[in-house]
């Protein structure tokens, strides 16, 4: 029981997450209405899932006495955050609201520590199964919402975090068909994983998951050219996953129509070329269209906005930042409280360039450290080692034009990817 629990904590963990996010969601709050003293409560529990790892390495730390560069640096961004709290307590300044930016950042990388270190009975490849199992139920339940749609007006699941992980999700799929000795069983399995994920963000409504993907797709074909098994199973996936959106964008199922025209912006772009002398189409748009290019119209001005607020903000102190991160803004009618779709500027309101230059330097002394950013050459790079560093370059232009680099569920996923990067034989760590 013990050993089990033990490797499966990162499955664990978010399923946690994913289960307190679904009850914590507005649309099963108003539809079994949850008296808002458990919605809060079970707010609450998400984030003591992430101060039980800080808790777990605040102990081991401090039993095993062994305090290299990360660990310095680590408790240096605690010690630097708990002075600015105070500080801004004193002077009446937000604190809330980055305090939850804080948690997510703080846990993730504690549970990162706590994998990397063998703390839990956490291999690779016992890793890479419990990212595999919950690509699995995401892609479970993304299936099911999309088949639904007319009956949620809202996913449960923050639809941006559940496209993010997907670009978290491909490189371990694709990185188990050669470091896994897989059964015919396993290897239908991991097909339907890796079509699964390509159907899934072709439908999601968002551009920019759209591109990241097809750039990380393109990316591991360059890398597994001499991989000839592995490119056909990736360019067979890409097919299949082709004919599947075809064929739910022919039968209307859901809100496909409105994902395929939200994402390629092929109708957005027809209207407002001016090489065009008449940019009308030769027929009527059908509402799908019209849905999908005021959607693009008003996610584009919206980011425009909300960097335009942030940078006001951190220009009220550069330093140290005011830990403002949330902005009101109005779409249709509605307001609405929201971050930066930035991770630079998120990080300059919450901490300031003093905690922005912590943070850079933790994470760029964990990976030399993990010797993810060492390299024997260029056979060397030619290896699994350079889709991480794919992944993680794509995620981070992702999350200068999404709010996903503090989203709940992906920062944690991100430090779990690589820790199965760092734990891999691939590099002899």
């Amino acid at each position: 029981m013990r050993r089990f629990l033990g490797s499966n904590i990162p499955l664990l963990f978010f399923i946690g997450l994913i289960l307190f996010q679904t009850f914590t969601s507005r649309f099963i709050g108003d539809f079994i209405s949850i008296p808002s003293s458990v919605t809060k409560a079970l707010t609450l529990l998400t984030y003591v899932l992430f101060v039980i790892p800080i808790i777990i390495k605040l102990f081991l730390d401090i039993r095993s006495r062994n305090f290299d560069m990360s660990v310095l640096l680590y408790y240096a961004f605690v010690v630097y955050y708990i002075i600015l709290c105070v500080y801004r307590y004193v002077n009446h300044m937000e604190v809330k609201d980055n305090l939850y930016y804080t948690i997510i950042l703080l846990g993730s990388f504690s549970l990162f520590s706590l994998l990397w270190k063998d703390n839990f009975y956490s291999s690779a490849d016992v890793l890479t199964d419990n990212i595999c199992k919950l690509c699995f139920i995401i892609l479970l339940y993304r299936s099911i919402f999309l088949i639904f749609s007319d009956y949620f007006y809202y996913s449960f699941i923050n639809e941006i975090a559940i496209g993010g992980s997907m670009l978290l999700f491909l490189p371990i799929i694709i990185r188990k068909y050669s470091t896994f000795n897989l059964s015919k069983l396993e290897n239908i399995f991991n097909f339907i994983l890796l079509s699964g994920i390509f159907v899934l963000v072709f439908t999601l409504s968002s551009r920019a998951i759209f591109f990241c993907l097809l750039v990380e797709t393109a990316l591991f074909i360059i890398i597994n050219l001499k991989r000839k098994r592995i490119v056909l199973r990736i360019l067979s996936a890409l097919v299949c996953s082709t004919a599947i959106v075809a064929i739910l964008f022919c039968f209307d199922v859901g809100d496909v129509r409105y994902s395929v025209y939200r994402e390629t912006g092929f109708t957005s772009i027809f209207q407002n070329n001016p090489s065009f002398s008449e940019p009308v189409p030769s027929h009527p748009l059908s509402e799908d269209e019209e849905r999908a290019s005021a959607q693009i119209g008003r996610s584009d001005t919206m980011r425009k906005s909300l960097a335009r607020l942030s940078i006001e903000r951190v220009k009220e102190n550069l330093w140290f930042g005011t830990g403002d991160i949330f902005y009101a803004y109005s779409v249709s009618g509605q307001d609405y409280q929201v971050a930066p779709h930035n991770f630079i500027l998120a990080t300059l309101n919450c901490y300031g360039l003093v905690g922005l230059i912590i943070i850079a330097a933790l994470m760029i002394v964990t990976l030399i450290q993990t010797g993810l950013l060492k390299f024997r050459g260029l056979r060397d790079f030619l290896t699994y080692k350079s889709t991480y560093i794919v992944t993680l370059l794509l995620f981070l232009g992702l999350s200068l034009l999404q709010a996903t680099a503090y989203d709940v569920l992906l920062m944690p996923l991100l430090f779990v990817v690589t820790a199965i990067y760092a734990k891999s034989e691939n590099y002899n760590i």
